[in-house]
């Protein structure tokens, strides 16, 4: 596990008053999630607006890495997560995609016919992206006898993942 202690200038560093870090570095792919809307393959996606049976505000999210610096690897764990990134303005879908009709479904906002309007935002492979979330040591089998080393950042439901796309 990064110690932060050790670091001039962390990777991991301590959000003010909680036991959560926070990381900034560009992402790893290691498992996509297209997007209900228009089906482009992300690690994340965020879809807002509003159907017939009321508002949406949800996310999605594959699996993948923050590579810190260039070189220091952090593994996001997906779960209880927030995908706090823009969506833009929400515009009305004429032909709704299957993959959207089941997600709006899921959550009530299409119980019954009408208009519906979403919009997306996306987080993909190669983004700079700043991670807030607990920082734990995850230690894995590698080879006969080795072990690999790496922080995992992870939420709870309690206190969710938060991915945002870095400020550039």
């Amino acid at each position: 596990m990064v110690r932060i202690a050790e670091h001039p200038t962390p990777p991991l560093s301590p959000a003010p008053g909680s036991e959560r870090a926070r990381v900034c570095g560009a992402v790893r792919a290691l498992s996509t999630a297209p997007s209900p809307l228009s089906g482009a393959e992300c690690v994340a996606f965020r879809l807002v607006g509003s159907g017939p049976s009321g508002h949406v505000d949800d996310s999605g999210m594959g699996s993948f890495e923050v590579v810190v610096d260039g070189s220091e690897t952090i593994a996001v764990e997906s779960g209880s997560a927030v995908v706090d990134v823009p969506a833009g303005r929400p515009a009305q879908v004429q032909d709704l995609p299957a993959a959207l009709a089941e997600f709006l479904e899921h959550r009530g906002v299409l119980l019954s016919p009408g208009p519906i309007s979403v919009a997306e935002g996306l987080v993909r492979d190669g983004d700079h992206v700043e991670i807030e979330g607990i920082a734990t040591a995850d230690v894995r089998p590698d080879g006969y006898r080795g072990v690999a080393r790496r922080t995992l950042l992870r939420g709870n439901p309690e206190a969710p993942l938060i991915i945002r796309l870095a400020r550039t």
